[in-house]
């Protein structure tokens, strides 16, 4: 109830964008509602606050008011703390908040905690700001009325005028006007006086120049000035001062600019984004239907680009993006487009081809411009792309046609090995609606319970036991036969099935272990390996429990395997998992350990238990060479982890593996993945592996 009245609370003040802030004078720690991640930029879940962060972004001028204001209300010298104050937000900008805020006591009257609010009032502030600085302008600025008789000469020079020009009264009584207005009015004069005679009046925008010999813009009325006669004596010029107003209609105009160049081009390379690459597709088949022209359009896609950013980070995966785009701009031609529409998908259009042979010679220029590696920092990556092409009009004859072609072209060159181009034809589109009907399989196949789990076991060499089992998932398809998990998951991580097909496989791995322990089967623990997606669900340790409590499972029987890329990807949102996960009694296995850049930091700080070899190593293993091996090893023993090593295949690897301080195993040189009956005869029956 009371989290309810809290979540309430935090909601109603969220929708009058406050935030909560409560400081515990008892442990010194500063708790803010989420909101405060959209005003300064700062995640309270992500980043624990205390007062010394808090006061460490607070403007240096503004500190000793800030905590004064809250001091005298915890000595009871105010009832309320009300201060406004300037914060620095994540980009080291400063924003104004206005905080409110009231000390609360035990019955002693012993000051426990002060809690409020905080508004960001920036945009008030600054527009506060702004008027004051507006309105000092225009106490301070004054017209300049000047009268001039009709031969052109100075009669009178207000203050106005002193202040707009430079020029003192005695320095413009009696000069001719021109000395201000430039050589214009010397010939325009006469002009505008019979064009008042009939208008009355006349409102001009003209430079004038001051004794600075600077110019500036005015807004000029002239209108006659005349005797009691009625005759023309004088003309009366009023000027305006109108500079800053030109000078911001010309910012605003490139603001204008700048603001439409950002909603039609990509933020981080400064190509075409998808908005403009489309108008532009559209223009070009619009011109290529009057002119009865071909031209090709391009669907390019970096290789192994995930591999980049998660193995180095997302800094210098952007850096390979602008590298790309760099690069390829250079070979373009100016009526081309080369455009980026998401993530490290391209585009290109180019115009005007005779037949596919041009753009095959374009698209190998393509790939030969990327053959030169790319060197950001101390990286130096070999980048590659597999090129879509599809051309108008013998592969479609709108937009939608055109790119789709392309997209399947692209996807048959990643099949053909990457770093390659292909062209669209009819067979891709069949084998696109073949990936169609495979979706559709797969989802059956969730529901029929052709989703099929296998074992295979972990042995201790020292004890000649099985310590572990780990789990593995296989599809029975009804046409293809039994398929591995690279052969559907990755489609399942596109379908969004992935986290469907991982809590069907923790259900049954926990159902059949179980068995297992009830019939007095030797199994060890259970190992089971979940995808990003899954270790990513909040809702994976009610799961846990709910399953284990079903089928009568003890949590400590479970080893969850996490792949050290997954670890390591947001190692802060992973941690709480894992903790609550070891809390009950779970283990936590690093998989793939050496594949990824791991921080000995947040390794030490992780609840785990394991740390299991990538097989890559294992294979590495020749003539006695651990010199992979060992590193592991004794990392693993300096963090008091047991390590385990996965792809073992012959007895040399094994025995190597052994003397390197290795004792727990697992591949085919012992048994290769089994069935749910099978993997019950090996416990059963087992003679190789002495229990």
């Amino acid at each position: 109830m009371i989290h309810r009245f809290k979540d309430r609370i935090e909601l109603a003040m969220d929708a009058n964008n406050d935030v909560i802030w409560d400081w515990n004078l008892q442990t010194n720690e500063l708790y803010v509602s989420q909101k405060w991640k959209s005003i300064i930029g700062h995640d309270s879940q992500k980043t624990p606050y205390k007062i010394k962060v808090w006061r460490h972004h607070l403007h240096p001028e503004d500190r000793r008011a800030v905590f004064r204001a809250i001091e005298e209300n915890i000595a009871g010298k105010t009832d309320y703390i009300d201060n406004i104050h300037r914060l620095r937000d994540k980009d080291g900008n400063w924003i104004w908040i206005h905080m409110r805020g009231k000390t609360y006591y035990d019955e002693d009257g012993v000051a426990l905690r002060v809690t409020g609010t905080h508004r960001n009032i920036t945009e008030l502030k600054q527009l506060e700001l702004k008027n004051l600085h507006q309105s000092q302008i225009i106490e301070q600025i004054h017209d300049s009325v000047v009268s001039i008789d009709l031969n052109g000469y100075i009669t009178s020079w207000n203050r106005g005028s002193e202040r707009m020009l430079g020029y003192s009264k005695e320095e413009a009584l009696l000069k001719h006007i021109s000395f201000i207005y430039l050589d214009m009015y010397q010939e325009r004069f006469l002009q505008y006086i019979e064009e008042l005679k009939d208008v009355g009046s006349l409102t001009l925008e003209v430079a004038l120049l001051q004794k600075s010999q600077i110019f500036i813009y005015v807004e000029l009325l002239l209108s006659l000035l005349r005797d009691d006669k009625g005759d023309i004596v004088e003309v009366i010029a009023s000027a305006h001062d109108i500079t800053e107003k030109k000078f911001a209609h010309e910012t605003l105009q490139r603001q204008k600019e700048a603001l439409d160049y950002q909603a039609h081009h990509d933020a981080l390379t400064g190509l075409p984004n998808r908005i403009l690459f489309h108008d532009r597709l559209k223009f070009s088949l619009q011109k290529s239907q009057r002119e009865q022209k071909k031209f090709a359009l391009f669907f390019l896609d970096l290789d192994k680009f995930k591999e980049i950013n998660d193995s180095y980070g997302h800094d210098v995966g952007d850096a390979v993006l602008k590298g790309v785009a760099t690069k390829l701009s250079a070979v373009l031609r100016k009526e081309d487009t080369f455009a980026r529409i998401a993530g490290d998908e391209f585009t290109m259009i180019i115009e005007n081809i005779k037949d596919a042979h041009d753009a095959s010679v374009f698209a190998k220029k393509i790939l030969k411009t990327l053959l030169e590696p790319l060197v950001i920092g101390k990286h130096t990556l070999k980048i590659s792309m597999s090129i879509g092409i599809s051309i108008y009009p013998e592969n479609g004859a709108n937009c939608e046609a055109l790119l789709k072609s392309a997209d399947l072209a692209m996807y048959r060159a990643k099949k053909e090995g990457r770093d390659t181009f292909q062209f669209y034809s009819k067979e891709m589109t069949e084998l696109a609606l073949e990936r169609v009907v495979m979706e559709e399989s797969l989802r059956t196949a969730l529901e029929s319970g052709d989703i099929l789990l296998c074992y295979q076991p972990q042995i201790n060499l020292q004890t000649n036991e099985i310590i572990a089992i780990e789990t593995f998932v296989r599809w029975h398809h009804p046409v293809m036969g039994m398929l591995l998990p690279s052969n559907f998951l990755p489609l399942a991580k596109r379908i969004g099935l992935v986290v469907k097909i991982d809590t069907l496989v923790l259900k049954n791995a926990i159902r059949e272990f179980s068995l297992w322990k009830k019939e007095g089967l030797s199994t060890g623990i259970l190992a089971l390996n979940l995808s990003k997606q899954m270790i990513q669900n909040r809702e994976l340790p009610v799961i846990l429990k709910a399953l284990c409590q079903e089928y009568e499972c003890q949590p400590e029987w479970i080893e969850l395997e996490i792949g050290e890329t997954q670890l390591m990807d947001n190692p802060e949102d992973c941690m709480a998992l894992l903790e609550e996960l070891a809390a009950m009694g779970v283990g936590i296995v690093v998989d793939n350990f050496g594949t990824g850049f791991s921080s000995l930091a947040y390794l030490q700080k992780l609840p785990l238990k394991k740390l299991k070899i990538d097989k890559s190593f294992i294979q590495n293993i020749e003539d006695g060479n651990d010199s992979l091996v060992k590193p592991v090893v004794a990392l693993a023993e300096s963090l008091n982890l047991e390590i385990v090593a996965e792809g073992v295949e012959d007895m040399q690897q094994q025995e190597i593996l052994h003397q390197s301080g290795c004792n727990i195993i697992q591949g085919y040189h012992y048994s290769r993945p089994l069935s749910s009956q099978e993997m019950v005869n090996f416990l059963k029956n087992d003679i190789i592996i002495k229990k």
